[in-house]
């Protein structure tokens, strides 16, 4: 889960550091694509856009910044963070197993841990069963 956590803060870090961040990236991307002899310029923009975002400017860099960087950037962290919260909700009712907190834990408190890992444990009536006897 620290990894999770560094990709994070990186990422915030990006987020918060939009332009500098970008600014860098584009400056890496112009360079490549100088040595390939292509042009970085604005789409066309239509006069009626409904389906996208027509934003208004006439600078490539803030262009692709607006309508990809930061797009991207803030789907990536929505992804991450709903995803391993999951996972930690999970994560913390799999550490009930541990001899430390199994004197403080139901059954019912790690079920959702036990659905996750189900393959590997077993019978669910054995599992609870051994769960029982150590309590008692």
């Amino acid at each position: 889960m620290r990894l999770v956590d560094d990709i994070v803060s990186m990422l915030d870090n990006r987020q918060q550091n939009t332009d500098s961040e970008f600014h860098d990236l584009f400056v890496k991307v112009t360079d490549v694509a100088q040595e390939q002899d292509i042009e970085i310029k604005l789409p066309r923009k239509p006069a009626r856009q409904i389906h996208r975002e027509n934003y208004s400017t006439t600078n490539p860099e803030a262009y692709y910044r607006q309508s990809i960087y930061i797009s991207y950037i803030d789907n990536k962290l929505s992804q991450l963070r709903e995803c391993f919260e999951i996972h930690n909700r999970i994560c913390l009712r799999v550490q009930g197993f541990l001899p430390k907190f199994l004197s403080a834990t139901c059954f019912d408190d790690v079920k959702e841990a036990l659905d996750l890992y189900k393959t590997d444990l077993g019978e669910m009536s054995v599992v609870r069963g051994e769960i029982t006897d150590v309590l008692n």
